[in-house]
């Protein structure tokens, strides 16, 4: 039996499944899917995913958690796991399973806990080409590849929802990221709201309500509206599937809007998007590549003008963008 220990991120989970294609393709059956519970509904419906075992935060807090949850993976006897996740926890959860084969790339000291290590590519290349060179000769090109799957009564739900709520056609904007660096300036969701005719629903978590709740306090226009903190991620999900175009940050639910086959632009500031860009038919990334981008980090260093790199995108720019591929 095989696993994959997917990645930790709602984006990164995302770009694992042309990975979970090509190993499901080699062998021709399912996998199983080992996570963080914040990562497992991305998987929910898939066909190629035969069990989910996830875990909460606490779950695989310190060494006597870990040991305890890898060691009742024995029971699935696993003969191959593949470990996505770059961190040492994931790792030495997966050397408690008793599988024998943990493949995996080397990093933070964990080399020892798996049975193959390999070396990270030297060139630069999207994550979910990384993710697939854990298969040594696959070419990572299955056409095949099939992403987040929603059922029918998860449609018909968000359909009705988006009725309720009077966004019909509406375009979801999720411009919030636990990165400072990625999240969209206050002015700068105003002005993309002011641009658009269509309804708005803003997107995020809990954490973004009082942010959303400002901008909507200061447009006061009825036609945008905030959903954030309201959903679970798969109800989310499932309502972003219904949209008629997604604006996003760097961030998770730019990948997921992307995958779902939603005319998707993302802007692009401090990340690296030759490596974690949205992929999708119907995606565009803007760029404005700064003096000081990609800088990788998570709070903005540039004294001078800070967020500069989201600000040389305009609203304008976005409209255009969108309206070409929808």
């Amino acid at each position: 039996m095989t696993a994959v220990y997917a990645p930790n991120w709602l984006g990164d989970a995302v770009m694992s499944f042309p990975f979970i294609s090509e190993i499901c393709s080699d062998n021709d059956d399912s996998v199983t899917i080992i996570c963080k519970s914040w990562v497992a509904p991305i998987f929910e419906n898939h066909p190629l995913v035969s069990d989910i075992i996830s875990f909460q935060a606490e779950d695989l807090a310190g060494p006597i958690n870990i040991i305890k949850n890898g060691k009742q993976l024995r029971n699935r006897k696993f003969d191959l796991i593949y470990i996505l996740s770059d961190s040492f926890r994931s790792a030495f959860l997966v050397w408690h399973s008793g599988a024998s084969k943990r493949i995996g790339y080397q990093g933070q000291g964990r080399s020892f806990l798996l049975t193959k290590a390999l070396h990270e590519s030297k060139h630069v290349e999207h994550r979910s080409q990384k993710y697939v060179n854990l298969l040594g000769e696959s070419t990572g090109n299955n056409s095949t590849s099939k992403g987040i799957c929603i059922s029918e009564s998860e449609k018909e739900w968000a359909l009705s929802e988006l009725q309720k709520l009077g966004m019909m056609d509406a375009i979801a904007m999720c411009p919030f990221s636990v990165a400072k660096s990625r999240t969209f300036p206050p002015e700068f969701i105003t002005e993309i709201c002011q641009k658009f005719k269509k309804p708005i629903l803003i997107f995020g978590s809990e954490k973004d309500l009082e942010k959303s709740e400002n901008v909507l306090s200061g447009l006061q226009d009825s036609n945008v509206k905030s959903i954030c903190g309201v959903y679970p991620i798969r109800k989310s999900i499932s309502l972003l599937a219904q949209c008629s175009g997604v604006i996003a940050t760097d961030s998770g639910l730019g990948h997921i809007a992307a995958n779902l086959g939603v005319p998707t632009v993302s802007v692009f500031g401090s990340g690296l998007k030759e490596q974690t860009k949205p992929l999708g038919a119907k995606s565009i990334v803007l760029d404005a590549e700064v003096h000081c981008s990609p800088c990788l980090k998570n709070d903005c260093e540039n004294l001078e003008v800070p967020l500069d790199c989201l600000k040389q995108i305009t609203a304008s720019q976005i409209f255009s963008a969108l309206t070409a591929i929808q």
